[in-house]
């Protein structure tokens, strides 16, 4: 199976190479990335760790690289980049016939949540897979913590709010040359609209 990355940072480097430790068969055939260092760096650790070359030809920079990662002719892509970008990218995806793990969040807002749900949709109707990332649904202390909820350890639950307050999360320093829009993607995780 071809596999292509959309969103070479954190994340999207994780996403692949968890998925090469999960399954054999796969090659990572194409990376997409808004910058070129962060499509650079993800490569050099799949040739150095993985054993996976990806030919420069396969290599795509810029607001468009993801189209150019899923017209390279990968069976499924890993959509790890900003979530306010990830719905565009998922229906191109579902329209192109391939295959998608989306990273979470799925969406930032109303507008993508609804393409998420078309989308996935129009991907149940061709047969595509679709995974989304599952961090805290396998994590044993949540699940037991859940399992106790549900037996009632703590009462009936009438109502909620819940807050992960992380604060700064990941947090990029602007550096000199950044236009507005590189800080913000570089950063994206403390812009709301990102």
């Amino acid at each position: 199976m071809k596999a292509g990355v959309i969103g070479c940072g954190g994340r999207g480097s994780g996403a692949v190479f968890n998925l090469l430790a999960a399954a054999n068969g796969i090659t990572v055939t194409a990376l997409g990335d808004t910058f070129a260092d962060r499509l650079n760096d993800l490569r050099k650790r799949l040739k150095e760790s993985a054993r996976q070359e990806v030919p420069e030809a396969n290599c795509f920079v810029g607001f468009d690289a993801y189209k150019k990662v899923i017209d390279s002719g990968v069976d499924m892509v890993i959509v790890a980049t900003p979530p306010v970008f990830r719905p565009l990218h998922f229906q191109y995806a579902t329209e192109k016939g391939v295959h998608s793990f989306l990273e979470k969040p799925i969406a930032v807002d109303p507008k993508g949540y609804r393409m998420i749900m078309a989308s996935a949709k129009q991907a149940q109707a061709k047969g595509l897979s679709v995974v989304t990332g599952t961090q805290r649904h396998h994590q044993r202390p949540y699940v037991e913590a859940f399992q106790k909820i549900q037996q009632g350890m703590i009462g009936e639950i009438t109502g909620g709010t819940v807050y992960w307050n992380q604060g700064m999360l990941w947090y990029k320093e602007r550096q000199k040359g950044w236009s507005d829009m590189e800080w913000m993607i570089r950063d994206w995780v403390n812009w709301k609209w990102l």
